[in-house]
């Protein structure tokens, strides 16, 4: 698991307990994708509700060496399909989501 994804669960954690739980600050998320793999993966969490994002995300980060060491696109956006068809995106609205979607 990549050393960021440790550190952002555990800084969220402790942000979100102490600050957002309290209705003191609310957290935003920013897009910053720096290859074509992330700004795909990027793309499709916007085809799912706010409450599915998070999901999304954990997955991805989860298996990030799974889908993201592909060797061609068309490898990469078959590994994130896998992910998402479980959360119930099928590959016609993967496809969609991937060509609609702007970052």
């Amino acid at each position: 698991m990549p050393n960021n994804v440790n550190s952002n669960k555990l800084i969220e954690t402790t942000i979100h307990v102490k600050y957002v739980e309290n209705k003191i600050a609310y957290i935003e998320y920013y897009d910053y994708p720096l290859d074509q793999g992330a700004l795909i993966a990027a793309q499709v969490q916007k085809c799912f509700t706010n409450e599915k994002q998070k999901f999304y995300l954990n997955q991805i980060y989860k298996n990030q060496s799974k889908w993201n060491n592909a060797k061609t696109l068309k490898e990469l956006k078959s590994n994130l399909s896998e992910i998402t068809k479980s959360m119930g995106l099928e590959e016609k609205d993967f496809n969609n989501c991937v060509k609609k979607q702007r970052i």
